[in-house]
């Protein structure tokens, strides 16, 4: 799970903190990125916590899914009792001959850490930068289902991930803090979901309204209708593995890959550079929430756009990237006075070995896409 945070242009001064080659393993790596209009500064290692209490440099952590079985892994990877950071993988019973190897992290989630305490860890600090005007980041990287989507956006109850935690921690501060100023703050929550798939880049958001809109022309009241059949609403995350499949006959699958293929090319955009030298995505719709239900009413519907696809080594493969972006805009009623922060949740898709994925056609297309994209971002950490 990587996390990044970085100060908006209106945020206070900060020194700029870059991590040197970031370990990697079969689950994560990451950096992070401060900077100022002073400059760049380099800054030596900390221990995660600064002045204001709060972890703010980057942490590189490895989470280790549970196995099927209990005792199937036992033995293959151990937690160093006296350097919680330091995973040791043992060689397997059939390979003695192999040596043990070490790898360094900020922290070691084994397979029995709940989905909690991982929120709590790692991206509860950044949701706290980002009410203090910082913008902040946290993905999640790894081989296909090795457990990314699940530790990202999760399931039901208990099971919820980092994006949906992050969501009831976000309005819950901002509500507080509304009671204790009164009137005096001002809060609007903005979001989007942007996929990158086959190296081209697509507005889930925006294709979530234009079905919306084309669901109102019908006049046919009632829920909010998406793609598939699947409806916006409720307040809870709905993983792929749990979606109904629709009964159709082949005329109605061949019209539903029709209106797909049509929808894809009407939000599909691009990353462009802006005269300050920023990012941005052209175009990209900002939908502005008041709810939590809302809110995971557009990540179902977005999600439900998602490109997935079985493989030999996962039933629901994700064959796109995602980056869920919630922008907070805070504004002073007397002084005016504004502070922005921006929190990127992003599920990256797994990288594969065709040779055991048993990709082929359109499926290999996409595998060697991830994997092109994913060592490009390595390169870039």
């Amino acid at each position: 799970l990587k996390q990044r945070r970085s100060p908006s242009p209106i945020a206070p001064a900060a020194a700029r903190g870059r991590l040197g080659p970031g370990a990697q393993s079969a689950e994560v790596m990451g950096t992070e990125v401060m900077e100022t209009k002073q400059g760049r500064t380099r800054r030596p290692p900390s221990s995660g916590k600064e002045a204001d209490g709060e972890g703010t440099r980057v942490r590189v952590c490895v989470r280790l899914r549970a196995l099927p079985h209990a005792d199937s892994g036992a033995g293959l990877y151990v937690r160093s009792p006296s350097d919680p950071g330091t995973l040791h993988v043992l060689p397997a019973p059939d390979a003695a001959d192999k040596p043990e190897r070490e790898f360094a992290f900020d922290d070691v989630f084994m397979g029995n850490v709940t989905q909690e305490a991982i929120f709590n860890s790692l991206c509860r600090p950044l949701c706290t930068h980002v009410i203090r005007g910082y913008n902040s980041c946290c993905f999640a990287y790894g081989q296909t289902g090795s457990g990314k989507t699940y530790s990202i956006f999760g399931e039901k109850g208990e099971d919820r991930g980092i994006v949906p935690r992050a969501l009831e921690f976000l309005f819950a501060e901002v509500d507080r803090r509304q009671k204790v100023t009164g009137q005096g703050i001002k809060a609007s929550i903005f979001v989007s979901f942007v996929e990158i798939y086959l190296d081209q880049v697509y507005d889930l958001g925006k294709a979530v309204k234009l079905q919306e809109a084309e669901e109102a022309a019908g006049a046919t009241g009632g829920a909010r209708a998406v793609a598939g059949g699947v409806r916006t609403g409720g307040a809870e995350y709905l993983p792929q593995h749990g979606r109904a499949r629709q009964l159709m006959s082949d005329k109605q699958r061949e019209r539903r890959t029709s209106n797909a293929a049509d929808l894809r090319k009407r939000i599909r955009t691009d990353i462009r550079e802006s005269s300050d030298g920023g990012i941005f995505v052209d175009g990209l719709e900002q939908m502005q929430v008041t709810t939590i239900a809302e809110v995971m009413g557009v990540i179902n519907a977005c999600s439900a756009l998602r490109a997935t696809h079985a493989t030999m080594l996962n039933e629901v493969s994700s064959r796109s990237h995602t980056v869920f972006t919630l922008t907070l805009v805070q504004t002073n009623a007397q002084s005016q006075n504004t502070v922005r922060g921006k929190l990127h949740l992003v599920d990256l898709a797994g990288s594969e070995r065709v040779k055991k994925s048993g990709s082929e056609g359109q499926r290999l297309k996409e595998a060697l896409t991830i994997n092109r994209s994913l060592s490009a971002l390595g390169s870039v950490v």
